[in-house]
């Protein structure tokens, strides 16, 4: 059977889990943190997952299955569009914090990070300075250096290919989809995000296949669902997938029934974060940490 929003018919809504999804943290950084914190005093809690038992979907052959359902819609002459998400789905943000810490060091004169690896870059400054071996006071330091610097157009050429979800898009592409990047970086990032796109090969890569917010201020999740309805508008696409590593953009259009088929890129930072519909695709992480990290709050 083929996996939901694929086959000749139109997609159908996948069903909401039963459990009220937990209210979304306050945006602490120029990305929201969508990680939740396990065992630590006041932080958040992860919930329990009613869908601990559930076998994930094999979000790899689901996209293969999914690609051949492109090819069949256009080849009878429907419009189809694909649409991933960019930072740490498209592209691995890792190397700017690989980098960023260099010049902390350099700085300072210290060698606190001389043997960071990429597998301990975390989601944010204090977490990877704490993955490193560092204590509280010296990530906290990182943190406040690393905040400013991460997401800017300067370090947007430090971005590393995610080689299996490039070609994916590329398939898509050549099955005859539109490829559409949809980001949660602002407008005024539009030049230097394009030009990565470029940069990297990507199918799709200009203006009208972008969509970028208009400021940081505006919740991205909430965001995401606005702009895929706006796709979903009579007479336009159809909408073969939306692709993220985030697991609040996920059940954020999970809980807005919007008719799009989403597919979860496996991260281990994401690991413990909100619950998604138990036939949610999960595609393979591209990354991979120790089995022993801790796991730290998007840091204060």
């Amino acid at each position: 059977m083929l996996p939901v929003g694929l086959g000749s018919a139109k997609p159908v809504v996948v069903s909401q889990p039963g459990a009220a999804a937990a209210p979304a943290a306050p945006e602490r950084s120029p990305r929201p943190a969508d990680t939740f914190q396990a065992g630590a005093a006041g932080g958040v809690t992860a919930p329990k997952t009613p869908y601990a038992d559930v076998e994930p979907v094999d979000g790899r052959a689901w996209m293969q299955d999914a690609i051949e359902d492109i090819k069949g819609r256009v080849a009878s002459g429907e419009s189809v569009k694909v649409v991933f998400d960019l930072d740490d789905t498209i592209w691995d943000n890792r190397p700017r914090t690989l980098e960023l810490a260099r010049r902390f060091d350099a700085e300072r004169g210290t060698h606190l990070f001389d043997g960071l690896t990429l597998d301990q870059v975390g989601k944010d400054g204090f977490q990877t300075a704490i993955n490193a071996g560092l204590g509280r006071e010296d990530a906290r330091a990182f943190n406040s250096y690393w905040k400013p610097r991460i997401f800017t157009t300067e370090m947007a050429r430090y971005d590393a290919p995610l080689p299996e979800i490039d070609a994916l898009a590329q398939q898509a592409h050549d099955a005859g989809a539109q490829v559409i990047y949809l980001t949660g970086r602002p407008e005024s990032e539009r030049g230097s995000t394009r030009e990565e796109l470029q940069r990297l090969g990507l199918p799709d890569a200009d203006d009208a296949h972008l969509i970028m917010k208009p400021s940081l201020d505006q919740p991205t999740a909430e965001y995401k669902v606005a702009e895929l309805r706006k796709l979903l508008e009579p007479g336009d696409a159809h909408l073969g997938w939306f692709m993220t590593e985030s697991r609040r953009d996920v059940g954020a259009v999970q809980d807005a029934g919007l008719p799009v088929p989403t597919v979860l890129l496996d991260v281990p930072w994401e690991r413990g974060g909100r619950p998604v519909d138990p036939g949610t695709p999960i595609f393979p992480s591209q990354v991979e940490r120790p089995e022993d990290e801790d796991v730290v709050l998007w840091a204060a």
